[in-house]
């Protein structure tokens, strides 16, 4: 079962992108949902066969942990997913809901894997956000293994620039698509997600390497 994590502040279309996104999921797929916009989620013909699980009044990393948790433990329970697809609120850490996720398997021994991690950006909204809230919410743009971007429409080519090369500075491992990924056909935004690489697959590799290196030390 993997976990994909659709992040960014409100408006930055991430209902949106799961309206086009979900469709294109091979396999069983359920979707855990703590923000909800003006855009509603659409599950059309996937009714039925969607379980949608709604966490609000309140954050998935903090005041609503303990369901965030009971909510996948249910759902791999009673549905058996191949995908859960989690959009947190925009005021969400990352970090602590990815620890919540490896906790899962390594204590209730669920058998889950963080894979796509996606991050929603407004070129406009950027700059404003990052100098007012910092570390925290820099923490999505870190995370985040495909940035996918909108706002072209309402800002000029030099604050697209800007964006760009800012998002690439804070995070050069990211794929960033550099136009609205609203105007992508299907195939070219699964294929972006797919060069984007999976989260954990990276950070086991480091941590065979520390582990290999702790293992040639002499006298260990």
């Amino acid at each position: 079962m993997d976990i994909q994590i659709v992040s960014g502040f409100q408006g930055t279309g991430k209902t949106t992108f799961l309206n086009k996104y979900l469709p294109l999921l091979t396999g069983k797929t359920a979707v855990i949902q703590n923000e909800f916009g003006e855009v509603p989620l659409e599950t059309g013909e996937m009714a039925g066969d969607l379980p949608v699980k709604e966490l609000n009044a309140g954050c998935i990393c903090c005041s609503l942990a303990l369901d965030f948790r009971t909510g996948i433990m249910e759902l791999a329970a009673t549905y058996h997913p191949d995908h859960i697809v989690i959009e947190p609120s925009g005021i969400s850490s990352l970090s602590d809901i990815i620890k919540t996720c490896i906790s899962l398997r390594e204590k209730e021994g669920l058998s889950l894997e963080i894979t796509k991690m996606i991050t929603m950006v407004d070129i406009g909204d950027y700059t404003g956000w990052a100098e007012e809230l910092g570390t925290f919410y820099m923490d999505q743009i870190r995370r985040g293994r495909c940035i996918l971007l909108r706002g072209f429409g309402e800002t000029t080519e030099e604050e697209q620039l800007e964006c760009i090369q800012a998002l690439e500075q804070e995070n050069p491992e990211a794929v960033i698509c550099k136009e609205d990924w609203r105007n992508l056909s299907d195939h070219e935004l699964m294929r972006l997600i797919e060069e984007s690489g999976d989260y954990l697959e990276e950070a086991r590799d480091v941590q065979d390497r520390k582990t290999a290196l702790k293992i040639r030390r002499p006298g260990k």
